[in-house]
């Protein structure tokens, strides 16, 4: 897997729990109806750092390959273009829509999210990496 711009983007990660919380939240605050809110977890954690840390956990190395996102996004237009004129019914690994995630900010701000719903993140990086891996393993046999 290459980096995207070298993997210094924000990504914004959001574990799942972390995110249940915040719904029930929701759910206990009326005045959250018709509310938006941007939900990631509480720390700064670029796509690098992230597949770094999940490829120590599985014993592989970190990718060093970087791509500038502007060729990923060339390419995956032209992998989705081939797969769709042969007629193959899955998609590309790489997609414009993977590129996009990988190469944008996610860094958004939660302090809303924070002031109305007292949103905090309960399960660390680690902890949700090591969970993650978990579930992965368990997946994978």
């Amino acid at each position: 897997l290459p980096l995207l711009d070298g993997g210094h983007t924000h990504a914004g990660l959001l574990y799942v729990d972390n995110a249940v919380h915040a719904l029930i939240a929701c759910l206990e605050h009326p005045a959250t109806i018709g509310e938006v809110y941007n939900l990631r977890d509480d720390f700064a954690v670029t796509w690098r750092e992230y597949i770094a840390a999940f490829a120590a956990h599985l014993g592989k190395h970190a990718p060093t390959l970087s791509l500038p996102s502007a060729w990923a996004l060339r390419a995956a237009h032209l992998l989705e273009g081939a797969f769709g004129s042969l007629h193959i019914p899955a998609h590309p690994v790489f997609t414009r829509h993977a590129i996009l995630v990988l190469c944008r900010d996610q860094g958004y701000s939660i302090d809303k999210a924070k002031r109305d719903l007292g949103f905090t993140t309960a399960i660390s990086f680690p902890e949700g990496l090591e969970r993650s891996i978990e579930w992965y393993r368990h997946r994978a046999s």
